[in-house]
């Protein structure tokens, strides 16, 4: 099984990696820092598992679970998000995060 972590934070996305990697023995991690580069490597392959944070330089990680959830609706997708409101929850809801 492979994941996607979009997460432009290099501190945040080595602990989701350390995280992520460590569910699964045989767990491969690719890390990507940007929508563009998120929406390259989906073009390559879409992962088993998407970490996608909200805020990202280029954009929103919700572009990226759009075009995920376009081709796939069982991915298990989580969204990294220092938004607590009911609003963001809800929006982010729609787009089928887990």
């Amino acid at each position: 099984m492979d994941a996607l972590i979009v997460e432009d934070d290099d501190l945040m996305a080595d602990l989701l990696e350390t995280v992520v990697a460590g569910l699964h023995p045989a767990m491969t991690v690719r890390k990507v820092p940007d929508v563009r580069q998120a929406m390259e490597s989906l073009r390559w392959k879409n992962p088993g598992l998407l970490v996608v944070d909200w805020n990202l330089p280029d954009g929103s990680g919700l572009e990226v679970i759009r075009e995920v959830r376009a081709n796939d609706k069982d991915i298990p997708v989580v969204m990294i998000s220092g938004r607590a409101d009911r609003e963001s929850i809800l929006k982010a809801a729609h787009y089928g995060i887990n």
